[in-house]
């Protein structure tokens, strides 16, 4: 979230590979049936997070995980595919690499092109692979930094060619209330989206 600041105690948490294992193994033992790796960061930087996946897959138990698309690599999105990851949602606010970087001021504008050719590129290889999975979900979470651009956010999931898109207006809170939408700019969302 744009200007969200965490503790240095939270930046410090890890979540070790054995520690994982037992969750999973205890999970398995209750017949879960999915889980989905999310949370406040990116799985995709845990080191081990392609053998979690792997993990939890081959104790029977389908996985998800929410990720900005960004280490969604070549190499990595292979490795979904074969793993039979079943859905991965793709956060992805914006729809140039000018708000992109707005959104996102620590990445450099040409991220938000990455992400594109990364979404882009998953597909090829799902659909390559004849592959069902993984489901691909871009979510869009809307807010005064964004709603200028619904219509080019919904061209690039075509353009990607991703299974869903959604968009949602942001749920506010204390950490982000200043993403609140404005009156006049619900008029420029209407003005988007003719109906």
């Amino acid at each position: 979230t744009p200007g969200v600041k965490h503790s240095k105690e939270f930046l410090d948490t890890s979540f070790p590979m054995d520690r994982f294992k037992n969750m999973i193994d205890d999970a398995a033992e209750l017949k879960v049936e999915t889980i989905i790796l999310q949370g406040d960061g990116e799985p995709l930087l845990h080191p081990n997070s392609l053998d979690m996946l792997k993990y939890a897959r081959d104790k029977g138990i389908d996985v998800r995980f929410f990720t900005n698309g960004i280490l969604l690599t070549e190499k990595i999105a292979k490795e979904v595919v074969k793993i039979v990851v079943k859905e991965i949602y793709c956060s992805f606010p914006a729809g140039s690499a000018e708000t992109y970087k707005t959104i996102n001021p620590i990445q450099r504008p040409q991220t938000y092109h990455n992400v594109v050719k990364n979404l882009k590129r998953l597909m090829e290889i799902k659909r390559a692979a004849g592959a069902k999975d993984p489901r691909v979900i871009v979510t869009h979470v809307i807010h005064t930094q964004n709603h200028h651009e619904l219509v080019k956010m919904a061209q690039d999931d075509v353009l990607e060619k991703v299974d869903a898109a959604r968009f949602y207006l942001i749920r506010l809170d204390v950490m982000n209330k200043f993403l609140q939408l404005k009156p006049n700019e619900y008029d420029i969302i209407r003005k988007q989206i003719p109906i």
